[in-house]
Parts: structure tokens; C-alpha cells; sequence
């Protein structure tokens, strides 16, 4: 899954789509969907910038941050730049 998550190309929003990877395991018949049930919600939190944003005061923020451009820069691009 590595090798397909790093051809996924942008979205017209500029960010990596789960749905593409969904589609992937779903094509390889290898999807395996759990049903949320009542009381539980799907959030989308954006890239990891903008969750970042969300904690301000989160004494772990700047090694997030960088981490997040690390792993961002070495699997796919550079998205935080």
C-alpha cells in the first residue's frame, strides 16, 4: 500500500484523499468496512497543519509539526510548505 500511496496524486482541494485509498483496498477486494454506530462521528481534520492549528498550546506542537513535514516530505511531498 506504501508503493500506491505514493502515486496519489492531489485533489482539487490540494490534499491527499483517503477515499483513494479506500478505492484502492475496494478494488483489491480487501476493504473491510466497520459501521460506526449511533453516537460516533467521522471528523475530517484537514492536513496536519490545520489540526496543529487546532492545539496551540500543546507542549508536543513544534515536534509534531516538524514531524509531520518529515514524514509528509519523505512518503509523498511536501504539503506544509
Amino acid at each position: 500500500m506504501v508503493e500506491f500511496a505514493r502515486g496519489i496524486k492531489l485533489s482539487a482541494r490540494g490534499e491527499l484523499e483517503i477515499t483513494d485509498v479506500n478505492l484502492e483496498y475496494l478494488r483489491r477486494e480487501q476493504l473491510c468496512v466497520h459501521w460506526l454506530s449511533r453516537g460516533f462521528a467521522w471528523l475530517d481534520a484537514g492536513t496536519s497543519t490545520t489540526l496543529l492549528d487546532t492545539m496551540p498550546n500543546c507542549e508536543y506542537r513544534d515536534y509534531l509539526l516538524t514531524s509531520a513535514k518529515k514524514s509528509a516530505k519523505d512518503i509523498f511531498h511536501d504539503p506544509l510548505q
